[in-house]
């Protein structure tokens, strides 16, 4: 404005140094100085030369500031009136002053940014101030990170060597640290805070990398130089022996946690799992009751923490304290009545769980998704479909939204039943739900159903109707056709249709596969088929059907069938492909087979495979021999002598 008193320039010029000036704030103070001179010698050459136009020059402007963005520049008028000196002048003032404002800003905020962060220093260090009750709040069972003042500088250089996976030199390295720390301390205490803080350093980079049994060695190594340590040390001790299985001193850690300080929620957590996985409810409930005698209670975060814990082993009676208890006054909420639910199905109480779900109505919970599909799982573990339909009604008629896991619930429990026409339908009727549309799981519950009972012709179109609806079949859904051809009336040349089916729609074949396949053929007796197949399969498909395994299985199938001369062609072939292959003779084949003949009682057929193994250069083990020439033996004594033999063909 005053610029704008003392030379009639147009408020144009000032409106792009102004938009300038914002795009500028966090530039260097060169390219800010360099940026003002510019438009400095843009003003004189207004004033001067009276350019009819200067898009060119604010173009050069822009370009100066390529880092700034969306900077316009309104083209100046010309404008009359000052001197060349007075002009320059002026500019070269307004420069340096907008420097110098710059500085003095820089230095007020240079000034107030180190208050702010002494002000920070001395609020982490302030002791708590003591309440009447507090709430042990936690987001994780892990002990949080705080930061210590007087952290030694080795600490950097100890969890640098445990990511770098040298973990099991820690209690060298922190000898080595000690040793430093130990010129620097100016008294015991110092130095057992020093140890503190490299063995808490050391514990917090192993559990970050799941070395739990390393960290604790590194505590076993420097135990008698901390002296009482502090509360972050034991409370990551704690996490550390039990993630390390070393159950014995859990105990013994909270009780130097408490000496040093008031445990929190974390701790506790880690406590309540160690009493679920030693289903201690008496440790519990003295644990408890000493948290209450601290006037201290659980936040709802914490107690679902512990709820999920004792769940999660089994301990259901240790559970039910934790909802009952004092210490746990805070309103139950839905994800601790579901969590609690989540015990009782588990153990196919499906009577408590619905107390459960009574009691949530008592006291307002709303259930969740989550709670009804707990529910609906119970009631189908059950086999209680007329629960688990009045529980899928009601789950309609409320708020919530059905999605794929209620849906696949339900259809489970329709199948269990033998529903399987009704669990199909359930499933046209999510491709019309929002939000429920099916997936692989659900598809892949009708696929078995459908495969139980041999209808693979549903089972082909169910394939195709994923693949439309762009849901990928993957190997298990793929197999559970192949497993319909065991439970129908298909014959050997049916089967290997089916199989070059799936192939066109995506399976690819694998060991699996062909073992499903040759079971199926075996069950309908198409030995010769089966052998052809694994024969084309050798060439066709390479490495998956050229495991051994599957010739075994063919001519086990074989011999149990009594077939023996299939059995014997099996393996012939096997050894055949081999060696065009380059591969030497197996024996593992021949040593099995034999000992499935010997338990039927084929003699001659496992004679024939020892003398076809070794005739190929397999060798076989002693036992093979031995147990031909004692079975020979053994049928020699039980064949019927001729008659008169006893006699000595005397005449009577």
């Amino acid at each position: 404005k005053l610029k704008c008193e003392a030379y009639p320039c147009t408020f144009s010029s000032l409106q792009a140094l102004l938009r300038l000036s914002t795009s500028l704030l966090s530039m260097s103070y060169l390219r800010i100085k360099g940026s003002i001179i510019l438009f400095s010698t843009f003003m004189y050459l207004q004033e001067s030369s009276a350019l009819a136009n200067s898009g060119a020059l604010a173009q050069t402007l822009a370009k100066a500031n390529k880092n700034s963005t969306n900077v316009v520049v309104h083209e100046p008028e010309v404008a009359t009136g000052g001197s060349f000196s007075d002009i320059w002048l002026a500019s070269l003032t307004e420069a340096v002053v907008t420097l110098g404002i710059f500085a003095v800003a820089s230095a007020i905020l240079r000034r107030r940014g180190s208050r702010r962060t002494r002000t920070k220093a001395v609020g982490k260090n302030a002791q708590p101030v003591p309440v009447e009750t507090q709430s042990l709040s936690t987001s994780s069972p892990s002990p949080k990170k705080a930061t210590s003042s007087r952290r030694p500088p080795d600490t950097t250089s100890l969890v640098t060597a445990v990511r770098a996976g040298r973990a099991d030199e820690l209690p060298q390295l922190i000898d080595a640290a000690y040793t430093r720390a130990q010129r620097r301390a100016q008294g015991g205490a110092d130095l057992e805070e020093a140890c503190s803080q490299l063995l808490l350093s050391s514990l917090r980079a192993c559990a970050a990398e799941r070395q739990f049994v390393q960290g604790l060695a590194a505590f076993w190594h420097v135990k008698d130089r901390l002296g009482k340590g502090c509360q972050d040390l034991w409370s990551m001790l704690l996490y550390t022996v039990l993630e390390a299985n070393q159950l014995d001193l859990c105990p013994a850690c909270y009780r130097r946690l408490c000496a040093v300080g008031v445990p929190a929620g974390y701790d506790h957590v880690n406590m309540v799992r160690y009493f679920a996985q030693r289903q201690d409810l008496p440790g519990l409930k003295r644990m408890l009751d000493g948290i209450s005698s601290m006037n201290l209670t659980f936040d709802p975060l914490s107690r679902n923490k512990a709820l999920s814990a004792c769940v999660g082993k089994g301990a259901i009676d240790l559970a039910e304290l934790l909802m009952c208890h004092e210490t746990c006054s805070e309103e139950l909420d839905c994800i601790a009545f579901s969590t609690l639910m989540k015990g009782y199905s588990r153990m196919g109480q499906k009577q408590r769980c619905f107390e459960l779900k009574a009691e949530m109505k008592e006291r307002d919970v709303a259930p969740s998704a989550v709670t009804y599909g707990i529910l609906l799982e119970v009631c189908v573990h059950c086999k209680d479909m007329d629960a688990a339909r009045s529980i899928f009604l009601e789950m309609q008629n409320s708020n919530l939204v059905l999605n794929a896991v209620h849906c696949t619930s339900f259809m489970k429990g329709l199948v269990s039943i033998g529903l399987v026409d009704d669990a199909a339908e359930m499933l046209s009727k999510m491709h019309s739900r929002t939000g429920a549309e099916p997936d692989l799981i659900s598809y892949t519950t009708v696929l078995r159903a459908y495969g139980e009972r041999g209808r693979t012709r549903e089972q082909i179109q169910l394939i195709e109707q994923m693949l439309k609806c762009r849901v990928r079949p993957d190997e298990i859904a793929y197999h559970a056709v192949l497993d319909g051809c065991c439970n129908g009336p298909l014959g050997g040349v049916d089967i290997l249709e089916l199989l070059e089916n799936l192939i066109e729609l995506g399976l690819q074949p694998s060991t699996p596969s062909f073992s499903i396949v040759l079971k199926a053929l075996a069950r309908s007796r198409a030995f010769d088929a089966a052998l052809d197949f694994l024969e084309g399969a050798w060439h066709r498909f390479g490495e998956p059907a050229r495991r051994p395994r599957l010739f075994l299985q063919l001519g086990q199938a074989c011999i149990k069938s009594l077939q023996e001369g299939t059995a014997i062609r099996v393996y012939q072939a096997f050894l055949r492909l081999r060696a065009s292959e380059g591969e030497e003779a197996d024996g593992w084949v021949a040593q099995q087979m034999i000992r499935t003949c010997l338990g039927q009682g084929s003699v001659s057929t496992a004679s024939a495979i020892s003398h076809e193994a070794q005739s190929a250069g397999a060798s076989l083990p002693s036992w093979v021999a031995k147990a031909l020439q004692d079975e020979a033996e053994q049928q020699h004594r039980d064949a019927p002598e001729a008659p008169g033999s006893c006699c000595g063909g005397g005449a009577i």
